[in-house]
């Protein structure tokens, strides 16, 4: 006569909680790196942005030299015509 219960002996649920929960560690592992990763790429996106900042302040403060020093040449040409 059968007994009910479960098909899968109590051994095989314990190696397989004994699996998941090694890769539950190595996923864990594997998601803190990549986590660490994409934090690092933020961080090289945001120094890139200050980089570009400054590059373009830079630009425009040239260009702002640029007009003035025209403006003093062409100041300068009218004095001497």
């Amino acid at each position: 006569r059968h007994i009910p219960g479960p098909s899968v002996g109590i051994s095989h649920f314990s190696r397989f909680f004994l699996i998941l929960s090694f890769f539950k560690c190595k996923f864990s592992d594997t998601t803190t790196e990549l986590l660490e990763a994409v934090q690092i790429s933020i961080d090289n996106v945001n120094k890139t942005t200050e980089k570009s900042t400054m590059i373009e302040e830079s630009m425009n403060t040239v260009s702002l030299i640029a007009k003035r020093v025209q403006e003093v040449i062409e100041q300068t040409n009218k004095i001497l015509n």
